[in-house]
Parts: C-alpha cells; sequence; structure tokens
C-alpha cells in the first residue's frame, strides 16, 4: 500500500489496483506537463518573442532575473550543465542584447550577470501572456482545489527525488518554478546544492577567493 501524506493532513492510502491506479496518475502528469511546456509556453514564447528566443534561453533569462548577482558557474549549476555549455547559452542572450556581463562586485575576476533592459521587456511581455492565458485556464477552478494539487505534487515530486541513490544532489530549478523555497530539500532539512554553491561561494570570497 502506498501512502500520501500532505502537510498539516494525516497519511491516507493510495490503493493499488495492478498498478493501473498510478500508471494513469502518471500518464496524467505527463500529458499535463507537455501542454504546458509544449503547447503552452513554447507557442506563447513565439508569438512574443518572434523565433529571438528558444524556451531553454528564456529559463536562463528568468533565472538570471531572480538571482542575485548570478555568474557564469552559478547557471550552469541551476541548469546541470557543463560551464562552457551555460557560457556558450550566455553568450547568445549577450549578443541579442538580452543580457550583460560585468566585473562582479565582490570579486572583479568574475563576470556577473544582469538583464538589460530590453530582456526585461521581454521576460515582463512574456509573463503577462503567460499569467492571462493561465488565469483562462484556471479560473473554473477554486483556490483549494488548485492548493490541494501542488501540495499532491509537491509531496510525490518528494517522494521521488527520496528514491535516487543521491538525493542531496537532485535539482528540480524551483527557483525558476514560482518557488521561494526548495521543494525538495528544505522538508527533509537537507540543502539545496546550489545553495551549498552559493555558500562556498561567500566564504571563498571573504578569504580572498574567486568566484566561478
Amino acid at each position: 500500500m502506498l501512502y500520501i501524506r500532505l502537510p498539516g493532513r494525516p497519511a491516507y492510502p493510495m490503493p493499488i489496483a495492478g498498478d493501473n491506479l498510478i500508471e494513469d496518475f502518471l500518464g496524467s502528469t505527463h500529458v499535463f506537463a507537455l501542454a504546458l511546456t509544449h503547447v503552452l509556453e513554447e507557442t506563447l514564447l513565439r508569438e512574443v518573442a518572434a523565433g529571438q528566443l528558444t524556451p531553454a534561453q528564456m529559463k536562463v533569462l528568468k533565472l538570471t532575473s531572480q538571482a542575485q548577482d548570478p555568474t557564469v558557474g552559478d547557471v550552469a549549476a541551476f541548469l546541470g550543465v557543463s560551464g562552457a555549455a551555460a557560457s556558450k547559452a550566455i553568450d547568445r542572450l549577450v549578443r541579442r542584447g538580452f543580457l550583460k556581463r560585468a566585473a562582479g562586485k565582490a570579486d572583479r575576476r568574475a563576470s556577473e550577470l544582469a538583464v538589460t533592459p530590453a530582456g526585461q521587456c521581454m521576460l515582463a511581455a512574456f509573463e503577462n501572456v503567460r499569467k492571462r492565458r493561465l488565469a483562462e485556464v484556471f479560473e473554473r477552478y477554486s483556490p483549494e482545489e488548485l492548493r490541494r494539487a501542488a501540495e499532491l505534487l509537491d509531496q510525490l515530486a518528494t517522494s521521488i527525488v527520496a528514491t535516487s541513490a543521491h538525493p542531496a544532489e537532485v535539482c528540480l530549478q524551483c527557483g525558476v518554478y514560482f518557488k521561494e523555497r526548495c521543494l525538495l530539500h528544505e522538508p527533509a532539512s537537507q540543502k539545496c546544492h546550489y545553495r551549498q554553491r552559493k555558500s562556498r561561494q561567500a566564504v571563498r570570497l571573504a578569504h580572498g577567493g574567486q568566484t566561478e
């Protein structure tokens, strides 16, 4: 028997009838994710950006706008790619005028990233259209229904990551997806490896070291 525990609520059993219920649930979440990313967000991005940005580049732009004095290494760590891959993605955004590099405030040997006015306008245009379209979709559901669905999905994501061989190393990019806290590691009294990197970076700076 699989038990689901939501914050502030007792655990309740999720019956398994030949695994059909779980497979149906996973199928529904997969379809929802595809509908959100491939149908809604990519379509809106084509409409707003007119081919100037890919979904991955929009994610970098959004991350840079939300992070505090991000570096190339921060982008690489957050997205789970190499420094070279992150640098290439950033270079494309710089050439198109959406990002700019500047000497680090704490360490001038390290480049920090910032969103340009053109990048801010692009983000604002995309978010305005996106929020309006999502409001049209979600207006038929009550706040309580949405809250309960979000709690269930958060709990399931945490439980799935816990089955990993190295759950503390998993990062699901919560910061890009409207979350003020790490979904995976705070409930388990662990630390997000992205935040650990930022802490190590701050310690190095305090001792005169160099950021990545």
